[in-house]
């Protein structure tokens, strides 16, 4: 766990405390009326509302619709709503994300709810100390290790195999037997019976999250788990066959609804690494496509490079990447996106733009230009196929441009398309294996300028 330096630890205290007293009082009534700083696209709570829930404390968030940004926090207590709002809310916010950008183990809007909840107990002599040490208290008694289980919809696996830092598996009854039993922990009946039902004959994509509170840890998981099936979509038979699409789901699982779980979430304590919860979660879900891999699917990704895929999420979970790694992994993520995409016009724009960026030198040069001078040199030193890939490029990027522009639909040749995701996974794979030598994309597409001016 991170600890905040001295003078972080000193200027957080010191603008909780001015905090403090900006804090305001809302009266019951001026809910009904409507006065309330809550925006209208949240509920209102009436007085009969608020009866149901007794003493427990509720927290009511408004946000700008445009921006996001935090309104209004409110919280309702025993005497009555207390919270900030208006020109008192903007330095809560500054208080929160200079926080947030100093620790690693908690999400933002958890963060959020422990900095006004500090607020409140200070204000009513609950807590005496500064938000540091009461952050640095819920850190100890909160933070985890985490194991998730996702169930990945749309693909079918002959044996395990590992991406990143995720295994991706089979599960069958016996597989959480297994699992339970090393750890020991035994779920409750009604635990089981869930397991048995949802992820009983299931693809699922594992993930261990270190030292987090929980929902910290789902976002990680949640990332580490997209970043992984984003990779198998570019070692899909979509590639071969761009009329496809694949589609996995998980890369839609954010809001938390549904009537099956398809989330598994262990924790262990921190120092005795002993089973501490063991729980069942659910997520929406979208329609997802077929995919199977099999012993040669898996053969076939490791000749066509996926290995080096595979050590750059190794890399990103360790925070190690350099400037192109994460270039390259921006990439992955919109070409995966294009890939799930059935509509190929909107396909090849979204191919064109991954491509604009690793080619696109500065904004001074034209994009089809650039593409057309750098990617041959970066996929291939066989002159026919260079050619080959300029007429591709220039034949495509005239039907992206009548689409984009225009917004006419222009015949697609599906050949020159399957060429197309090729040169972009190529494009992709190329400069991890340059990545070695080169640390940005400057530097790759420079090192090109050198040797065409040293052919003159």
């Amino acid at each position: 766990m991170n600890k905040l330096h001295p003078e972080a630890v000193k200027a957080f205290d010191s603008a909780a405390k001015e905090l403090i007293g900006n804090l305001g009082w809302y009266k019951p009534s001026n809910i009904e009326n409507n006065n309330t700083p809550l925006s209208s696209d949240h509920r209102e709570f009436t007085e009969i509302d608020l009866a149901e829930f007794g003493a427990i404390p509720i927290i009511l968030r408004s946000h700008n619709i445009d921006t996001g940004v935090l309104n209004s926090i409110i919280k309702y207590i025993d005497e009555g709503q207390i919270g900030l709002d208006g020109e008192r809310i903007e330095d809560f916010n500054k208080l929160v994300k200079s926080i947030y950008k100093k620790v690693d183990w908690i999400s933002y809007s958890v963060l959020e709810d422990r900095v006004f909840e500090y607020l409140v107990d200070f204000y009513k002599k609950k807590y005496e100390k500064g938000l540091s040490a009461y952050l640095e208290e819920w850190q100890e008694k909160n933070v985890r290790i985490y194991q998730f289980f996702f169930i990945v919809r749309g693909i079918s696996i002959e044996t395990p195999f590992r991406v990143g830092n995720t295994i991706i598996s089979y599960k069958s009854n016996d597989s959480f037997n297994k699992i339970f039993e090393t750890i020991k922990v035994v779920p409750q009946d009604w635990q089981q019976e869930m397991m048995r039902r949802d992820f009983n004959g299931n693809v699922v994509i594992t993930c261990a999250i270190d030292e987090c509170e929980e929902q910290k840890a789902k976002e990680l998981a949640l990332e580490t788990s997209i970043r992984s099936v984003d990779a198998i979509k570019l070692f899909s038979d979509v590639l071969t066959f761009p009329s496809r699409s694949v589609r996995f789901d998980l890369e839609h699982r954010f809001v938390e609804t549904g009537r099956k779980s398809n989330m598994l979430i262990l924790s262990l304590d921190l120092e005795t690494k002993e089973p501490y919860s063991v729980r069942m979660g659910l997520e929406s879900e979208q329609p997802s496509s077929s995919f199977t891999i099999n012993a040669k699917g898996i053969e076939q990704m490791a000749r066509q490079g996926f290995a080096y895929i595979h050590e750059l999420l190794i890399k990103k979970d360790k925070k190690l990447t350099v400037e192109l790694e994460e270039l390259v992994l921006e990439n992955i993520s919109r070409f995966a996106d294009s890939l799930s995409q059935s509509d190929l016009h909107k396909r090849i724009a979204q191919v064109f733009t991954g491509l604009e960026s690793l080619t696109l030198k500065n904004s001074e040069v034209g994009i089809l230009e650039s593409m057309k001078k750098y990617l041959p040199k970066i996929l291939t030193k066989d002159t026919e196929q260079r050619e080959q890939i300029q007429k591709d490029l220039s034949d495509l990027y005239k039907v992206r441009s009548q689409y984009m522009h225009h917004g006419i639909k222009s015949e697609i040749d599906l050949q020159k398309l399957r060429r197309l995701q090729l040169y972009l996974r190529g494009a992709i794979l190329r400069y991890l294996e340059m990545s070695k030598d080169y640390k940005d994309k400057e530097g790759i597409l420079n090192a090109i300028d050198d040797a065409i001016n040293k052919a003159f």
